[in-house]
């Protein structure tokens, strides 16, 4: 059963802070983040996908965050999300942007699972969902250097995170990672990792305006400008040991 929710005054200022960051959200796509945010909290029962289980913090904190990367993908764009979790930013975009062709990462088969049986239970077809781990898939030569943008949300500190998702973005594709306040802490950390994997720093996006976001959301925006060393991603686990 989808619960009634479209009136609430939490999904009135879903609304107000999607018009805010120029995203558009029609009733069949809100009536979609409905029955998500019920599937989400009865699997949430039995396996671990998600913290935040009330209405307004589910808008907020996954929903209107996973539509901050819309504002930077561009249109019949190939995306790959790297570690989907419960979905986010996933299955948002999925919702929200019919015209990518969208690929996910998710290593727990039974998350992977939960993603595909979702997607499939809101009508959504076409994305791929691969359960293994982005080491592994990052030397598979029909993936590797094949997306024009990467995203990844509460994965993993920057510069572990650069060597999951850069070899796998196309050259001046992008790669978007969602941090907190100390994204620049992290940004000074992964410089290393960034240069030697073929990236570089474009810019890092608040959405100013919307205040539920502007102090803890910085969409932090990386360019893949030379190709990733055959050397990248290391083995299986090595990256999280040993950050470059």
């Amino acid at each position: 059963m989808i619960l009634d929710l479209p009136h609430t005054k939490e999904a009135q200022a879903f609304f107000a802070h999607a018009e805010t960051l120029g995203l558009a959200v029609n009733d069949a796509q809100f009536q979609q983040i409905c029955q998500f945010y019920t599937l989400l909290l009865e699997k949430n029962e039995v396996m671990n996908l998600t913290r935040i289980t009330d209405w307004e913090g589910f808008l907020t904190r996954h929903i209107l965050e996973s539509l901050l990367y819309s504002l930077f993908i561009p249109q019949d764009a190939k995306v790959l999300d790297v570690g989907s979790g419960g979905g986010f930013p996933l299955i948002p975009l999925a919702i929200f942007r019919s015209d990518l062709k969208l690929f996910s990462i998710e290593v727990v088969k039974k998350k992977a699972v939960f993603l595909d049986e979702t997607l499939h239970a809101l009508g959504i077809t076409g994305v791929k969902i691969l359960s293994e781990r982005a080491e592994d898939l990052g030397h598979k030569p029909h993936l590797r250097g094949a997306f024009d943008v990467v995203t990844s949300r509460a994965v993993a500190n920057l510069p572990v995170l650069v060597e999951y998702c850069l070899p796998f973005v196309k050259r001046e594709g992008l790669m978007l990672a969602l941090k907190g306040p100390k994204w620049e802490e992290e940004m000074l950390k992964a410089e290393n990792a960034i240069e030697r994997l073929g990236g570089e720093f474009v810019d890092v996006f608040i959405p100013e305006g919307v205040e539920a976001l502007e102090q803890t959301c910085y969409m932090v925006q990386l360019m893949k400008v030379a190709n990733t060393p055959r050397l990248y991603p290391r083995q299986a686990g090595t990256p999280a040991k040993q950050p470059l």
